[in-house]
């Protein structure tokens, strides 16, 4: 998954216009190419003034390089919900429409963001996709998640906030996903930083769990592509893991990484987890140093 430096956007994605020459804009497309899960769409960008809904190709997905499996985590948020899409049937959700899935990917079915749930850690179990973030650092870190796309269906989701929650050293809370969604969840120490043009510049997770495009894959990956553009921003250690065969993608916070974005890879393809269609669930190490 990534998003290009790119001055002007595809046919297919429209154009969007920036405040200033230096500034990058996002990519987005799952590019027909075999055998691996492409999904590209992250990198610094100005604010974006104008632009049109985005639209995606289907793509076929692979298996990456393994490491190390997350160690287990201590449960938290025991008193959360089950959201609706995790099978409550009690819930009374809208159903977003095929045309809104097809062209921008599920950004919630009442409303925007609703597709994003902190859940109790036991709704593992419940629910198709979802993500265990653990902190395993001194400091207490911040984490927002939000959609690709932003409430106006624009491509400015990394303006926006769909939930945010703050782990303790030590604390780990799981997070659910609703089928089709595509997004970031972007941590820091204490707070997530910002660029000038005020996107959010943390450590970025990003997923697309269930993607209509690609058969119902989901993928993952760490990106430093936005902090790494920024002079003077920290990158802070993200290890995001499949714990079911051992994929990881890692950045450390000297700004390496393994099967991750980092500085001078925005124009790869391919990196991350990539995972075949069914219940997906992710473990990330915020604070991550090795």
């Amino acid at each position: 998954m990534q998003l290009t430096s790119l001055l002007v956007l595809g046919a297919a994605l429209g154009a969007m216009a920036v405040p200033s020459g230096h500034s990058h804009l996002h990519r987005s497309a799952h590019e027909k190419r075999e055998p691996a899960f492409y999904k590209a769409w992250h990198s610094k960008v100005g604010k974006p003034a104008a632009a049109t809904p985005t639209t995606a190709v289907a793509a076929a997905p692979a298996a990456t390089t393994a490491s190390a499996a997350p160690a287990a985590v201590s449960s938290s948020s025991s008193s959360a919900p089950v959201p609706g899409f995790c099978g409550n049937a009690n819930s009374k959700t809208k159903r977003a429409s095929l045309a809104d899935i097809a062209s921008k990917g599920n950004t919630g079915r009442d409303g925007w963001g609703s597709n994003i749930k902190l859940v109790a850690n036991d709704a593992v179990n419940k629910c198709e996709y979802t993500t265990v973030f653990q902190n395993v650092a001194k400091d207490p870190y911040k984490v927002i998640c939000t959609n690709k796309i932003g409430p106006t269906g624009l491509i400015d989701g990394f303006w926006h906030t769909a939930m945010d929650f703050t782990l303790a050293p030590g604390e780990s809370k799981t997070v659910a996903f609703d089928g089709d969604s595509q997004g970031l969840c972007t941590f820091g120490a204490n707070e997530v930083p910002k660029t000038n043009w005020g996107q959010l510049a943390g450590t970025y997770y990003e997923f697309d769990f269930g993607s209509a495009r690609n058969n119902l894959w989901s993928g993952a990956d760490c990106s430093s592509l936005v902090a790494a553009s920024e002079p003077g921003q920290p990158i802070f250690g993200c290890d995001a893991c499949d714990p079911d065969d051992g994929t990881c993608s890692t950045i450390l916070p000297d700004g390496s990484g393994t099967n991750a974005f980092i500085a001078g890879t925005a124009e790869l393809d391919g990196l991350g987890i990539n995972k075949p269609a069914g219940k997906a669930s992710f473990h990330v190490k915020v604070g991550y140093t090795g």
